[in-house]
């Protein structure tokens, strides 16, 4: 493996963006890669814009959304966009960084799908005391990571699809997919699509925290829009519908 694209999704992000950018190029040029950032901007209320406006360096490619679309519309777009066949997606505050270089040593080892993996048996909750927000948070992940066992037809060795560091290695037509998820679970569906095609899979487990605080209001519309999807997504799952597009443009 010679070369990778990273795909970075932004939302409000003005006060660290920046610093963890040139902290994530200097850790890539230590691994002697090739690479490609996307840092696709999804509609920030803030400066993040402005700041990653003023990013120099010719391997950074913008994009810049006029609204906030969802994250997985963003993931989806800078799909499309990638120069290479492997590819990183991570979230903007470089969550679980520590494992950063382990997913790239595996898609180096010939790994197709790298995961972290906070329901492995080695995983570890770091904080023992939890406000309401985080003991909420830890049951729904609970609770999706349940329905996905149930629902999918096929068994996965993990149910956390939502961690946000994950690399990928690209195969024949995978750009010809069309992916329902807009906001919260295209995960998900990459996960189905590489098991589907028999890919090579290897879970890290990490220690991790929970968010104290998300743009995410429970008892909200946002989370019946978050079941919702859920539902549409498994529905396409159980009855196959992931198929790429023959259609020569």
């Amino acid at each position: 493996m010679k070369s990778i694209s990273i795909i970075i999704p932004c939302y409000n992000a003005e006060k660290f963006i920046e610093k963890n950018i040139r902290f994530l190029i200097k850790i890539i040029k230590k691994e002697k890669l090739s690479y490609q950032l996307i840092l696709i901007d999804d509609g920030s209320t803030d400066n993040t814009r402005q700041v990653i406006k003023k990013l120099s360096n010719k391997s950074i490619q913008k994009i810049f959304l006029p609204k906030n679309f969802g994250k997985s519309f963003a993931i989806k777009l800078a799909l499309k966009s990638t120069r290479y066949k492997n590819i990183i997606l991570i979230d903007c505050d470089l969550p679980y960084f520590n494992k950063f270089r382990l997913i790239i040593k595996k898609l180096k080892d010939g790994y197709d799908f790298v995961a972290i993996d906070r329901r492995h048996h080695r995983s570890n909750l770091k904080e023992k005391k939890l406000n309401i927000y985080q003991i909420f948070r830890y049951l729904i992940g609970k609770v999706i990571s349940k329905i996905v066992y149930i629902c999918l037809p096929v068994k996965l060795n993990t149910y956390d699809t939502q961690a946000g560091l994950k690399g990928i290695r690209t195969f024949k037509n995978f750009k010809k997919f069309k992916f329902l998820s807009k906001k919260f679970f295209l995960d998900l569906e990459l996960f189905y699509i590489f098991i589907k095609y028999k890919k090579k899979f290897y879970f890290i487990p990490t220690n991790y925290k929970i968010n104290k605080k998300s743009s995410i209001r429970f008892f909200s519309i946002n989370s019946f829009k978050i079941i919702y999807e859920l539902i549409l997504v498994i529905i396409n799952i159980r009855f196959n519908k992931y198929r790429y597009s023959n259609n020569k443009k």
